[in-house]
């Protein structure tokens, strides 16, 4: 875990905030607030494993009551929305800080994983098809 107390505070009052939002099934910290490479000032990145379908009013209104509360910009993305990418960055390097479904987290995770899997491999199925019809 990440021993900087910007982190620890910042956690508790992300968790606070969530905690009043039914549709947050679970919430990951990640990019340079859990390397320890945040800068005084820079903004804190927070992933939302939402259940159901977000409302854009949503992101923006938590993403705000996260920012007051953290004291710090907070870049809120709904990890479902995210690239393939990014979930696998928020997968790799994220710290979860707020559960209240699990089931859905992990469904969602599996889901990410899959679809990072499958476009790591797309690449190769073609070049194989591409030197399969030319050959």
């Amino acid at each position: 875990m990440v021993k900087d107390p910007f982190f620890s505070q910042a956690v508790e009052e992300i968790r606070k905030v969530l905690s009043r939002y039914p549709a947050v099934a679970a919430a990951d910290v990640f990019g340079s607030t859990v390397s320890g490479l945040r800068r005084k000032g820079g903004d804190v990145d927070v992933a939302v494993c939402m259940r159901g379908p977000v409302d854009p009013w949503l992101r923006i209104d938590m993403e705000r009551e996260l920012s007051v509360a953290v004291g710090a910009d907070v870049d809120l993305v709904i990890f479902s929305q995210g690239s393939s990418l990014l979930q696998h960055e928020v997968l790799r390097t994220g710290v979860l800080i707020y559960e209240a479904d699990a089931d859905e987290r992990i469904r969602q995770e599996v889901l990410a994983r899959r679809r990072y899997l499958d476009e790591q491999r797309l690449p190769k199925m073609i070049r194989v098809t591409v030197e399969e019809d030319s050959g």
